[in-house]
């Protein structure tokens, strides 16, 4: 079919490179998460910037609903329902086609609160997610156009010397996509899936600094590893950081600035140290069962005349007085005990749920 003027060769092109070639539910894929990826960043927007006749999150029954929940949802049905489909089935395969896509763009939306286990959504860690997205879009679209990676699917394995031969380039194009991707290169390894020219540059390169390859190789007691850092750091701040920012730029006007700090790691959260530095008191009472009082109740304050010896200085030559202030018996400072002998008015009053230090 021939179609005549500009749009008639836009026309023309999609159905020699796109239908005629069965990749109508390809594009499909790609259209939906496209349209899902901006649809999806244009909603948090508003509603981050509290727009009153946005419809705003999903909260049944005052639970938060990440969109990752229906991204899920979409990609099974669309992948079962793509299964079950007759080859034949094209308008069938491109509405699963499309609802897989609207899926993979709710889900790789979110990659980074998956990653982290965390709500990261609009912290710098966040995005994670825009580089998801913008990788899965890239990588569906180069497909799009034709691109195959070694072109595999001509090779038909007629004889064992080609079984041979094409095993040991897909080894070796395995071993230079892994020592891209170990160097940091995400975006290098990506092209050089299709345009292997890309791996071996970036093979043969020296990796980022603060790659796992970099980690390994480059660290003191190396041959050459402190060189090797040195020269990484230096690439890092001349070319690599100039292309960082024009990134942050794009994701920024696509997806929105990130507001907020990055959380603390899962692990931090149950540490010793902050249970030691966590205020019971503005729970809610959620913390307010017997071990966890006790634990408050029983620790003795660094900076409290009760953690002193109750007996005088051996210098002071001053007799166990009773004074507040000058002995660490038990009618000490106000505050400084809990036990009956204390001033009256000290003791606080009796509450239905126990007071901290």
């Amino acid at each position: 079919m021939w179609y005549p003027g500009f749009n008639g060769t836009v026309a023309n092109w999609f159905h020699d490179t796109i239908v005629e070639t069965n990749r109508l539910p390809l594009f499909c894929i790609f259209a939906g998460m496209l349209v899902g990826f901006l649809f999806i960043r244009f909603s948090v927007r508003m509603i981050r910037a509290q727009v009153k006749w946005w419809p705003g999150n999903v909260k049944p029954g005052g639970m938060h609903i990440h969109h990752v929940v229906f991204g899920v949802i979409f990609m099974m049905l669309a992948g079962v329902g793509g299964f079950a489909l007759p080859d034949r089935a094209l308008v069938g395969l491109c509405i699963t086609g499309s609802l897989f896509g609207i899926g993979a763009a709710l889900v790789l939306d979110e990659f980074a609160l998956i990653l982290h286990l965390q709500d990261v959504y609009w912290a710098e860690e966040g995005r994670t997610s825009v580089d998801a997205i913008f990788v899965a879009v890239a990588a569906t679209g180069l497909l799009l156009l034709g691109f195959r990676p070694l072109d595999l699917a001509s090779d038909d394995f007629r004889n064992t010397s080609s079984i041979i031969g094409t095993s040991i380039v897909i080894l070796l194009y395995l071993a230079l996509i892994a020592i891209t991707l170990l160097k940091g290169k995400v975006w290098t390894g990506l092209l050089g899936i299709l345009f292997p020219l890309f791996l071996i540059f970036g093979a043969i390169r020296v990796g980022r600094p603060h790659s796992p390859w970099a980690r390994w190789r480059y660290r003191p007691g190396k041959r050459r590893g402190e060189a090797k850092m040195a020269r990484a750091q230096k690439r890092e701040r001349r070319y690599r950081a100039p292309m960082i920012r024009a990134k942050d730029w794009l994701q920024n006007a696509v997806a929105g600035r990130p507001s907020e700090p990055n959380p603390p790691p899962p692990e931090l959260a149950t540490s010793s140290s902050m249970a030691d530095s966590f205020d019971p008191l503005d729970d809610g009472g959620l913390y307010d069962s017997p071990a966890i009082m006790a634990h408050y109740r029983d620790r003795e304050p660094a900076n409290s005349g009760a953690a002193k010896s109750a007996t005088p200085k051996p210098d002071s030559g001053q007799p166990d007085s009773g004074q507040p202030g000058t002995t660490k018996t038990a009618a000490g400072k106000p505050g400084s005990d809990k036990s009956a002998s204390a001033k009256p008015g000290s003791a606080e009053p009796a509450s239905p749920r126990w007071r901290g230090e």
